[in-house]
């Protein structure tokens, strides 16, 4: 497998309190190998030390590189890393999705949206993948969209703009699903899938197309 260099500017800028407002900052650079034709780019915390990582999604290869740091700016490959992703890998993002205080990571391409569950010391659990046919996603955010602690994710698709807003708690905890509801608020040729709040806990679930 071909693998090519990724440049990474930065993290290692010293920023000095008594330096005046004027004052030049510098930047020192070097390559870290990732898979073919990395396209999307993440830092979070994945293993434990406080150093943080870097989470790759390589379009080339349709697959994520797991790097992680040492705090002196340098990055290896976790146990496992390449993990493979959707085709045509875009985009990742991170969050913790089913609450035990371990960062996730989800990763969008062609067709598929998949979350791999972290372990806390720098390690992936197998993918769950939501499909969604005819689309290419292009970027991924997360946030508590619907204000009940629980991470969601929502990706951009390239040809329409489509939104889907999934919460996590749907695929990943393994409870039943509850009522959904289509937002109409937004003008096309946005859309939006949005969770209803069910009157007790349990998990909600867009319905596929």
């Amino acid at each position: 497998m071909r693998r090519i260099g990724l440049p990474l500017f930065a993290l290692l800028a010293a920023l000095f309190v008594a330096a005046p407002a004027s004052a030049a900052i510098t930047f020192t650079s070097k390559s870290v190998n990732t898979g073919n034709t990395p396209q999307g780019i993440v830092a979070d915390f994945f293993h434990g030390g406080g150093n943080a990582d870097l989470l790759t999604a390589n379009s080339g290869d349709s697959n994520i590189n797991l790097l992680l740091g040492d705090g002196g700016g340098n990055f290896a490959n976790a146990a496992g890393s390449p993990f493979g992703a959707p085709s045509g890998a875009r985009a990742v993002a991170t969050a913790d999705f089913n609450g035990d205080n371990k960062t996730d990571e989800v990763t969008v391409g062609v067709n598929d949206l998949a979350v791999r569950l972290g372990n806390g010391s720098g390690g992936l659990g197998a993918p769950t993948t939501v499909s969604v046919a005819g689309k290419t996603f292009t970027s991924v955010v997360t946030g508590d969209f619907n204000n009940d602690n629980i991470a969601d994710f929502a990706a951009s698709e390239n040809s329409s703009g489509t939104r889907l807003v999934r919460d996590s708690r749907t695929s990943l905890r393994g409870r039943d699903p509850r009522t959904t509801r289509r937002s109409r608020r937004s003008p096309k040729p946005h859309c939006i899938d949005s969770i209803e709040r069910p009157t007790r806990p349990g998990p909600r679930v867009c319905p596929r197309r």
